[in-house]
């Protein structure tokens, strides 16, 4: 508890804040006990349910109750139990607290790309910055980067009541956004799941060094201004992104696609690239993706001193122990994790953080322009309104097998064609009570592109060719942190979920 002054507000630690988190978890515990039960419709009305969730929890709730119940995937479950920790790692005692005083203030929003029914509409008063006593001239700190610091375990003394509450509101609101974006995703996942009937399993971030290099990139990319943000639950699992940056000039509504790995061996490098769709599209940030931008002949993110800084690292130029090095100076940052209000980006080289920014910069550009390249030749990313998850993603027939086909349902026929149930049941010339029936059962691939051109016929609207093709994976590697793993000798429902 260094750094604190005498009387400061520890706003982190704050019993409130921490009893309001409480709430919130009780709450969302409950409306998903009924979610999984099949009551939430008979309690999604209860003002005392809204109170404890809050406004973004509960909306997505109400967006489950107006939507199709899905069979309980298990990877849920698991989701659900390493939300909650982490939420409570967040709202518990910090491991050192900077006093510090309010700088600015003013209202801003905390999450431009909020997944979930309206999440990103809200916004909170709050503190703009503060400064952060570190026993010399001081530190300023974003709003940003209070909560990041958070997350290392640093919190931060506010001896003015009035602003120490307003920084309270603001980790509140920060702790309500994760849950529901993260609930929000879920609901995505299990789609995703029950279209895909091959037997493979979602599998989800344990934690661990993994993410704490993602969060110290973040840090980096977010030192001068608030350029990237953390992807959410759907886009990490599904579409291998682990970060979104943005930046003046980038073509990107959502910002460039970037993938983080600790990975330094070439051979294992290579593979976890092969795994990623439309990888040209994507940055790829890395300690060996850095000691190859470092050992480039013409530097050109650096100044030639910084770059002969960095290149001391391992004078033998090999691009193998460099990686290794720059593995081993982000480790020896996590060690000094709360020794500045920054977090362990401060115990990184100066040379080194502009390398990353101006490396992640550069690629972003070249990434948006294969984007543009792509459409251009009229070629659809994977990543559809529904988002199939196609070539590397589906499992190809064994030898001598017939192909397994990724499968549809009559619901998400339904959503593609923008017909209802009864629309769709006379097109079919079925019963609206034999389709209630089938609406979630699986169709084969061919199946469901014949019906969809029947109802795009009937709607006059021009068919999609059916091509069904076998869908070829690669052999998944080692290193893959999350994403969806090809079938064991279980059953799907036998198979168990990493933790």
């Amino acid at each position: 508890m260094t750094g604190s002054e005498p009387g400061g507000r520890l706003i982190t630690s704050d019993v409130q804040f921490s009893a309001r988190v409480e709430t919130l978890l009780a709450g969302t515990a409950a409306l998903e006990q009924a979610y999984l039960s099949g009551t939430l419709a008979a309690v999604i009305s209860d003002p005392e349910l809204l109170d404890a969730a809050g406004r973004n929890v509960h909306r997505v709730y109400e967006d489950h109750c107006a939507r199709p119940r899905l069979r309980q995937q298990p990877f849920r479950l698991a989701a659900i139990d390493a939300l909650t920790k982490r939420v409570r790692a967040f709202a518990g005692e910090p491991r050192r607290v900077f006093s510090a005083v309010v700088t600015s203030r003013g209202r801003t929003p905390l999450a431009e790309d909020g997944e979930g029914p309206e999440v990103h509409e809200d916004f909170v008063p709050f503190a703009h910055s503060i400064r952060a006593d570190d026993g010399g001239n001081g530190v300023y700190l974003r709003a940003d980067q209070i909560l990041s610091a958070r997350r290392w375990g640093i919190g931060f003394g506010i001896s003015d009541d009035a602003d120490a509450a307003s920084l309270r509101s603001m980790l509140f609101h920060a702790v309500e956004l994760e849950v529901s974006s993260t609930l929000y995703s879920l609901r995505k996942l299990e789609e995703v799941a029950l279209r895909d009937r091959t037997g493979r399993t979602i599998l989800l971030d344990p934690g661990g060094p993994g993410e704490m290099f993602e969060w110290l990139m973040l840090d980096v990319l977010n030192e001068s201004q608030p350029q990237a943000r953390h992807a959410n639950l759907y886009e990490d699992v599904v579409q291998k992104t682990d970060l979104r940056f943005r930046t003046k000039g980038l073509d990107r509504r959502k910002g460039a696609r970037i993938q983080v790995t600790t990975i330094t061996d070439e051979l294992r490098h290579t593979q976890k690239r092969a795994l990623i769709v439309n990888e040209p599209e994507f940055v790829i940030l890395s300690p060996r993706s850095l000691a190859i931008a470092i050992a480039a002949p013409r530097q050109d993110l650096v100044t030639p001193e910084e770059a002969q800084q960095l290149r001391s690292l391992d004078p033998t130029g090999s691009v193998d122990r460099l990686a290794n090095c720059l593995a081993g100076v982000a480790r020896k940052a996590f060690l000094s994790a709360v020794a500045h209000p920054l977090g362990p980006v401060a115990a990184l080289p100066e040379a080194l953080r502009r390398l990353i920014r101006n490396y992640v910069t550069r690629e972003a550009f070249a990434s948006t322009e294969s984007v543009r390249s792509r459409e251009a030749t009229g070629e659809t990313t994977p990543y559809g309104k529904h988002v199939r998850v196609k070539a590397r993603a589906l499992a190809a027939g064994v030898d001598g097998e017939a192909p397994v086909y990724p499968t549809r349902t009559f619901w998400s026929l339904s959503s593609d064609c923008g017909v209802n149930k009864a629309s769709l049941a006379t097109i079919l010339q079925v019963s609206v009570e034999d389709l209630t029936r089938d609406w979630q059962r699986p169709l084969p691939e061919p199946e469901f592109w014949k019906y969809k051109a029947v109802v795009q016929q009937q709607k006059g609207q021009p068919a999609a060719p059916i091509v069904v093709e076998p869908f070829s994976a690669p052999t998944p590697s080692d290193e893959t942190r999350v994403g969806i793993a090809e079938p064991s000798a279980l059953s799907p429902r036998q198979a168990a979920v990493p933790k």
